[in-house]
């Protein structure tokens, strides 16, 4: 069985409208999510060329981050890529310490959450 497509920019049309019916933040938190985790579940939905660190030399070469989409509402839509052997460290905020993190939303307190 095929699973239909939902791409990048099939979830930024759906926040987009989400964001505009002013929702309560724990709805925006909830929806995104699961928009979210159908979006990574194929990671062909990211364009090739934002699925790799940036190379090069220096402490951050083995990263990526990548701007995917700004948006007048606020929204921004970021592609963030480790390479091999890359990890997070203690330095790192706890919020980003989670494992399985795919995305990161803030809402519109900027209190983020993973």
């Amino acid at each position: 069985m095929i699973t239909p497509r939902y791409t990048l920019d099939e979830f930024v049309h759906d926040m987009e409208d989400l964001l505009k019916s002013e929702p309560e933040n724990q709805k925006i938190f909830d929806t995104g999510s699961d928009w979210l985790a159908k979006l990574t579940r194929n990671p062909e939905n990211i364009p090739a060329e934002y699925r790799v660190p940036l190379g090069g030399t220096g402490p951050r070469a083995n990263l990526g981050s990548y701007l995917l989409y700004q948006g007048d509402s606020g929204l921004q839509v970021t592609a963030v890529v480790w390479g091999p052997g890359a990890h997070l460290g203690p330095s790192y905020p706890p919020y980003l310490g989670h494992d399985r993190c795919f995305g990161k939303f803030a809402d519109r307190n900027q209190i983020p959450a993973c």
